[in-house]
């Protein structure tokens, strides 16, 4: 019988935090700019070496492949695959994989004409930082801190056929057809794995989450949008992805 367990998680406050969240003793592991940017705790990094040696940790984020690939991942905690741009495009070993990139044109493009008119929409209205189109597979728009988020994705109802998801300061205009969600039976064929932890801290996750057998969230009500049964929490306090590695590294040696 196949037992082949894959862990594929958030990035972004999930495997990797901002300066905002960074403690003493952290390790910086990206920079942009020149500056320090994304940071991991040394538990954290033992951890995630002993997850990486089973070679079943596929990380899924909404960055696009420039972002990704400004991780400075120290040496053998490096993933061999990552998910990028919200599920569109599949890195091997830091290059696209263009059997990946190919389904995801053909699933977006329905959606071509309405990326480009929606990115219109979003520029012209003038409220945004910046409106970008991210690796041609969705819409992004950064918020400043004068503009109600919530207030901003409301006022695209009924305006664009994209998914219309805020997190942060960020909106995320999003093909319907290419998710993280889509991205998981995709992982699964590839890898040949036959069941699925995942990690996340937000709704834009949720797609992921909710097709795993066990999906691991931080507290503060995540857990509930999923189905019963599914969701484990993190404890108050414990650094998320020190929770997330340290349950995987039992569910992936076959503990769970």
């Amino acid at each position: 019988m196949m037992n082949r367990p894959l862990l594929v998680s958030d990035l972004d406050n999930t495997l990797i935090h901002s300066q905002k969240h960074r403690r003493p003793g952290d390790v910086c592991v990206e920079y942009r700019k020149g500056k320090e940017q994304g940071f991991t705790s040394p538990r954290a990094l033992d951890l995630l070496r002993e997850v990486i040696r089973t070679g079943r940790l596929v990380p899924v984020t909404t960055r696009s492949v420039e972002q990704y690939l400004r991780i400075l991942w120290p040496d053998g905690v490096a993933p061999e695959y990552a998910v990028t741009t919200n599920g569109a495009l599949l890195l091997w070993r830091g290059e696209i994989h263009p059997e990946w990139l190919g389904e995801s044109q053909r699933a977006i493009a329905p959606y071509r004409a309405e990326l480009e008119r929606t990115l219109a929409l979003a520029t012209e209205q003038n409220r945004f930082v910046r409106c970008r189109m991210v690796d041609e597979m969705y819409v992004f728009a950064y918020c400043g801190p004068e503009l109600d988020i919530r207030e901003a994705a409301a006022s695209f109802a009924g305006k664009t056929a994209l998914t219309v998801i805020p997190s942060g300061r960020k909106l995320y205009f999003l093909p319907p057809s290419v998710s993280k969600g889509t991205a998981l039976p995709r992982l699964k064929a590839l890898l040949k794995a036959d069941r699925v932890m995942s990690a996340g801290d937000s709704r834009i996750d949720l797609p992921m989450l909710a097709l795993s057998e066990r999906a691991l969230v931080p507290p503060g009500g995540l857990a509930e949008e999923l189905p019963a049964g599914v969701a484990e929490v993190a404890g108050e306090g414990e650094p998320f992805a020190e929770f997330v590695l340290r349950t995987a590294l039992g569910w992936l040696g076959g503990e769970g």
